[in-house]
């Protein structure tokens, strides 16, 4: 958990106190169907 942290302060730092994703997290592609699932 602290290296978490670490990799938000980090951010937090290189972004000059801005919030990380402001607006929120971007939409997630839709998951693919089982059908569609290929371990190959």
């Amino acid at each position: 958990m602290n290296e978490i942290k670490a990799v938000f302060a980090e951010i937090e730092r290189l972004l000059g106190g801005t919030d990380f994703l402001p607006e929120g997290r971007p939409e997630q592609p839709p998951m693919p169907s089982v059908d569609n699932v290929s371990f190959d």
